[in-house]
């Protein structure tokens, strides 16, 4: 924090002024590569993105938008020649391939599609912005049959076979299985987005996930039709948080 003056006044070290003009240059020349959702909101509150190894969570009640507002973002990413590789544990794939469809075209998920229309719709997707098919790749795990491990070493092989992935998506969280379980889901969770972090720091990407608010307020909330706000749901949801 000292000016280069002082810098050189009080310092015995062979430090040339040339060499620490050109280290604040190349500071802030050289910022971390973003990866943008591509929503302005988000962007701007995040610093304009995460960078690599940096972690978004997307949290919300059951049926409320969670794996939408990530399609969302791989498509913005998509569109900005991003590669990304997802990894969906709560939908099934021919659920997912609709979702993704949706996204894609605007068609309403009520609508069915065929296979062969989707192939053709994500091969288009691609051609028409001149993107390589190789910037996107979906996993369909069983739920809860998947550990953090597992997760790390599919990302490495991704990035051995199609080359450098810059996001990894986690759809969703609650569903990887924890290396060591813990007496309450809130602890398990927070071992698994520590790991899910430490995962994008080792593969170098950045990584986006999704937690439940969590589920005794949503069941309540279906039973009830009301939001019960008990001491022991609000706890769990601020420990989440």
């Amino acid at each position: 924090a000292l000016p280069i003056s002082q810098v050189h006044s009080e310092w015995e070290a062979p430090c040339s002024r040339e060499y620490l003009d050109d280290r604040e240059l190349r500071l802030v020349a050289a910022p971390p590569p973003l990866v943008q959702t591509g929503w302005q909101k988000i962007d701007d509150s995040a610093g304009g993105g995460l960078s690599a190894g940096e972690m978004g969570i997307v949290m919300a009640l059951t049926g409320r938008g969670k794996t939408a507002s990530m399609l969302s973002m791989v498509v913005n990413m998509l569109e900005a020649g991003k590669k990304v590789l997802f990894f969906s544990l709560d939908n099934v794939k021919s659920r997912m391939e609709t979702r993704i469809y949706a996204r894609l075209t605007g068609v309403p998920m009520n609508q069915p599609v065929s296979l062969p229309t989707y192939h053709a719709t994500i091969e288009d997707f691609f051609l028409s912005r001149n993107l390589s098919p190789d910037n996107w790749h979906i996993r369909y795990i069983e739920p809860r049959q998947v550990s953090v491990s597992m997760l790390r070493a599919m990302v490495e092989q991704a990035q051995e076979r199609f080359g450098k992935q810059d996001v990894v998506f986690i759809d969703y969280g609650d569903q990887v299985k924890p290396d060591t379980a813990k007496s309450e889901k809130r602890h398990e969770l927070g071992d698994l987005f520590e790991d899910f972090r430490s995962l994008g720091k080792s593969q170098d990407v950045a990584v986006w996930t999704a937690t439940q608010a969590n589920r005794k307020n949503a069941n309540t909330e279906r039973k009830h039709m009301t939001f019960i706000h008990s001491e022991e749901n609000l706890g769990e949801a601020f420990a989440k948080v």
